[in-house]
């Protein structure tokens, strides 16, 4: 009788272990899936975070958010390129570089991501090595007019201030009278008073 008692018991617990353990696979099963969809919209909202640390300078507080938001969305390139605007602030251009890098290799046809890793590498003295990104954005052509009306970076006449700056660090006169002259032909009214503005259409 007491062996009757001590199987069933045992089966008893046997079916209990079964029953959570199912449960336990089920909520994984849900929560998972719902985790990766949700990931875009917390990456989104943590970066929002980072943007208001961005306005009250405190860089370290930026870099810890992004580095959270890169251990859930580590393909995320806005969030490396924040990333790599706090190092380049902080003046660690070595970190800088490399987020800024990871920003190209997921977006290598983008203007901003040209820009900031051309910039990097000026900002190295590493003019030859800068050169391409501008090159590259150069080549595109003007930016598409700015319907926002927001004061933004224009990279097109960014990247032809940032050659004519390299040319002219590398003694090549030549070569940068020739891009003076495409800002003359792009953006005359920016011309003549000698200093580019790199800002608006």
């Amino acid at each position: 009788m007491s062996l009757e008692k001590c199987t069933c018991g045992q089966e008893h617990h046997h079916h209990s272990s079964h029953s959570l353990f199912k449960r336990w696979l089920i909520s994984v099963l849900i929560v998972v899936p719902l985790l990766f969809l949700l990931k875009p919209f917390i990456a989104q909202q943590m970066l929002v975070r980072a943007a208001s640390y961005f306005s009250c300078a405190s860089y370290d507080e930026v870099i810890r958010v992004c580095r959270k938001i890169i251990f859930i969305d580590k393909n995320n390139a806005k969030v490396w390129s924040s990333l790599g605007y706090a190092y380049r602030e902080k003046g660690d251009i070595g970190k800088a570089l490399t987020a800024y890098e990871k920003v190209y290799s997921l977006n290598p046809n983008d203007r901003e991501a040209n820009f900031d890793l051309g910039m990097i590498y000026f900002s190295k003295k590493e003019f030859a090595k800068a050169m391409p990104y501008f090159e590259y954005i150069r080549n595109k052509g003007p930016d598409n007019g700015n319907s926002l009306g927001v004061n933004l970076l224009n990279y097109h006449r960014s990247a032809l201030a940032m050659l004519e700056e390299c040319f002219k660090a590398l003694g090549d006169n030549f070569k940068m009278r020739q891009i003076q002259q495409e800002i003359k032909k792009y953006y005359p009214e920016q011309s003549a008073g000698g200093q580019i503005n790199l800002y608006g259409n």
